[in-house]
């Protein structure tokens, strides 16, 4: 299903679709992205909150799960330190799609650019394959 995820624990997407009319699915938590993951598949876009609670994964350990899962998928298991940072993303055959895209909408200074950096960082790598 081709669907935009919003990945924050409080807020709201300002529309009911995103900039192209994908419909937005609403995740509070990494278990949510996970469950919208397995229900769904991959999602073409993702916009991102770093912050999700107290004591809970952050929206940057949900983009290191999605990182981890889709290097498995490509490359196979690469140790147990990946397979335990893909959170079970894996098993629930996530692989970022073909022209997948995101956005950051955290209001932390530090925490938000640092999942635009690290993404980037990989979505590059992997354009470059």
């Amino acid at each position: 299903m081709n669907y935009a995820l919003f990945i924050d624990d409080e807020r709201f997407p300002a529309k009911d679709r995103d900039a192209v009319g994908r419909p937005w699915i609403i995740s509070r938590s990494l278990d949510e992205v996970r469950d919208a993951i397995a229900e769904l598949g991959a999602p073409a876009y993702a916009s991102f909150d770093l912050d999700l609670g107290d004591q809970v994964p952050s929206g940057l350990d949900i983009a290191k799960a999605m990182v981890n899962a889709d290097m498995i998928a490509r490359y196979g298991k690469v140790g147990d330190e990946t397979d335990a940072l893909a959170c079970g993303f894996d098993e629930v055959g996530f692989r970022f799609p073909e022209g997948f895209s995101f956005t950051v909408h955290s209001m932390n200074s530090v925490g938000g650019p640092n999942i635009q950096a690290y993404l980037a960082r990989y979505l590059g790598l992997m354009d470059r394959d």
